[in-house]
């Protein structure tokens, strides 16, 4: 059961402005550890086909100076999270997935009724068909410990972009992303290479997946402890590729960063400390027709933006990428699941960039991508989807059950799915698998540019609604749609499509 406890607690819009730009001595002990950046995974190429291979087993990883190391999980013996995967456009592809994970079922406060330890992988943002993740339809049938299994060959064939991927088994996805489940996946097309942006993984393109986490006096992740933990866990620890406050030394150039929100709930409205511009150039799903200039960009649980910040006139200066404030909803509080001292649009410094000696860099291209005209003229279906209207957890009134196949779609059509969030003071991250949608409009305003180019997950305030326009050209199979809130997940705010001929 799921106990709803609402609080409303008006925070301030004011800007998180850090030092004025410049971190001073107090800021030195905070920012003491340098960024982790994940090794990428070398494939093995049988007959064609690229291999990877992910290994999901127990380790520790100490995150905080002065406690104990934490029981971790992550791939591939790194402890937390994974390595990165890089795909090609056209080249084939295959994951494989070796679950070494404990069956301990006490372990962190494993939801009721999971199988202890089973685990699976959804590959986050690709259009492929159903069986290209390891296990059939991601979360419905997931590997046992002491488990393989290998998904079907696919082929990516959409626009280079930043993903990722996570277990998906119901009722324990929210605890196995907590623990350190996930990586990065980076799908390259050849032909962008022409347009000369930042492309030197870890040196000028550096992924940053920003976590928020909670831990116990031993330690331990402190992982639902808390009734309020059921609206998505918070914490007041923030994590960057698994390490606390990290710094970056980057060169005084320009670069291109790939943020990753893989927190269980939290959004985060990202930006400079001193408030400059930068450039975004990419959303979920691929690049923007051209970079848009912004000073901040905001980014729901499980979304991707790819930015370019020129540090070009900056050698020798420190500056903080932070979180700046924000509020749910106009006159509305930061949700009633902010079980962590650090609340829901709380404005908070994340990690810290050196700028070094000044690089040459070439400046960015006007274009950057043709995206198709957003047109409704061969709509032939518009599917409503009510979030939480009248009972918790909800997809139009039904809790999520595997053996139910919710919406039946026709292979190669165009439709609109409409979504609207009845929730009183929480946003839900809506995901979508297997697709990358475009959004039509909001019911609240005018679109940013992180609304405007390919999504696969949005953010839907309380009380909007938001339109997408979804064309099923790739997909074959059976997909889940949901929140990506986890732990409303696991409570059962899912459905299922199926598309066929």
């Amino acid at each position: 059961m799921r106990f709803k406890l609402f609080t409303l607690s008006f925070l301030s819009a004011a800007l998180f402005l850090g030092c004025g730009g410049d971190d001073g001595a107090s800021q030195a002990a905070k920012f003491s550890q340098p960024l982790a950046v994940p090794p990428v995974l070398a494939p093995v190429r049988t007959n064609g086909v690229d291999l990877y291979d992910l290994t999901a087993a127990a380790g520790s990883r100490a995150f905080i100076s002065d406690r104990p190391a934490t029981p971790t999980y992550g791939y591939n013996g790194m402890g937390y999270l994974g390595p990165t995967i890089r795909l090609t456009r056209g080249q084939a592809a295959r994951i494989a997935i070796h679950n070494q994970l404990p069956a301990d079922p006490s372990q962190m406060g494993s939801m009721p009724d999971t199988v202890p330890g089973a685990t699976s992988v959804h590959l986050h943002g690709l259009e492929v068909p159903d069986t290209a993740d390891i296990t059939p339809h991601g979360c419905c049938s997931p590997l046992a410990p002491g488990g393989s299994a290998t998904g079907a060959v696919f082929t990516p064939d959409q626009p280079s972009a930043t993903l990722w991927y996570h277990p998906h088994p119901h009722m324990d996805t929210g605890r196995q992303v907590y623990m350190g489940l996930g990586g990065l996946m980076i799908l390259d097309d050849p032909a962008d290479a022409a347009l000369g942006l930042p492309s030197t993984y870890g040196v000028d393109d550096i992924p940053l997946i920003v976590q928020d986490r909670r831990f116990k006096a031993d330690g331990s992740f402190d992982y639902l402890s808390q009734p309020k933990d059921m609206e998505g866990m918070m914490g007041d620890h923030i994590l960057v590729n698994g390490v606390e406050s990290p710094y970056k030394q980057v060169a005084a150039t320009r670069v291109r960063l790939r943020l990753l929100n893989a927190s269980n709930r939290r959004a985060y409205l990202f930006a400079l400390s001193d408030g400059r511009a930068f450039q975004q150039i990419g959303t979920d799903g691929g690049l923007l027709p051209a970079p848009a200039p912004v000073t901040e960009v905001m980014v729901p649980a499980a979304g991707r933006a790819e930015i370019v910040v020129d540090f070009s006139g900056d050698s020798g200066r420190n500056l903080t990428f932070a979180s700046r404030a924000f509020v749910e909803a106009p006159g509305r509080g930061d949700g009633d699941g902010a079980s962590s001292t650090l609340k829901e649009g709380a404005p908070f410094p994340i990690m810290q960039f050196r700028v070094g000696a000044a690089v040459p860099s070439s400046s960015l291209p006007a274009k950057l991508a043709t995206l198709p005209t957003l047109t409704t003229g061969l709509v032939t279906v518009t599917r409503l989807f009510d979030l939480e209207r009248g009972a918790d957890d909800t997809i139009n009134a039904k809790l999520f059950d595997m053996n139910r196949v919710d919406e039946v779609v026709k292979a190669g059509a165009w439709e609109i799915w409409s979504v609207t969030n009845y929730a009183g003071d929480i946003a839900h991250p809506w995901h979508v698998h297997g697709i990358q949608f475009r959004v039509l409009d909001r019911s609240t305003g005018a679109l940013a540019p992180n609304d405007q180019g390919w999504k696969d997950t949005v953010r839907i305030a309380p009380g909007e609604t938001v339109r997408m326009l979804m064309h099923f050209d790739k997909q074959d199979g059976l997909y889940m749609y949901h929140c990506h809130i986890l732990e409303h997940e696991d409570m059962g705010m899912m459905g299922q499509y199926m598309v066929k001929p």
